[in-house]
């Protein structure tokens, strides 16, 4: 996902209960979308991503917005969490 172009970002994001990997790492770039990281990660663990969201500090994030725009910096851990458990 990442082209070494710019500055690039470790990310983390807590899978939900039930898949092996738990926790994923993800190289990415501060102007990337949310939906490009949820995208690519679902993509990875084999996640039908239309039913996820993304969320940081207890808030569901805007997957429009880049990572940069929500505050999102190196190191952070998001949690891929099912819309049913949320209320989406």
């Amino acid at each position: 996902m990442c082209q070494s172009r710019g500055e690039t970002l470790k990310i983390y994001v807590q899978l939900p209960i039930g898949y092996s990997s738990g926790l994923v790492e993800v190289e990415t770039e501060p102007e990337h979308t949310l939906a490009e990281v949820k995208r690519e990660v679902c993509a990875a663990e084999g996640i039908p991503p239309n039913n996820m969201a993304l969320m940081y500090g207890g808030e569901v994030l805007k997957e429009h917005k880049t990572l940069k725009a929500l505050g999102i910096e190196d190191g952070a851990t998001l949690a891929l969490m099912p819309l049913d458990i949320i209320g989406g």
